[in-house]
């Protein structure tokens, strides 16, 4: 299923990661083809954001995976 179908598919129901270890985020982006694929986009908060609901500390954790995934290739 492509991304955009997903996005349309969950408009209204977004995935309840919440009660997931603060690695869920994280897990889901570099797992998920699409979503590994746009991980440097400006827009992959907002797409986050109609899939999932998630917490402050899972974005966190996100971010700070992929700043270490752009230190390690430089």
């Amino acid at each position: 299923m492509s991304l955009k179908n997903k996005i349309e598919k969950n408009k209204y129901n977004r995935i309840d990661i919440t009660n997931y270890s603060d690695n869920e985020l994280s897990l889901l982006t570099y797992n998920t083809y699409e979503l590994y694929e746009i991980r440097y986009s400006l827009v992959l908060v907002d797409i986050l954001k109609r899939l999932y609901r998630f917490t402050d500390s899972q974005l966190k954790v996100l971010l700070s995976d992929l700043t270490s995934e752009l230190k390690e290739t430089k």
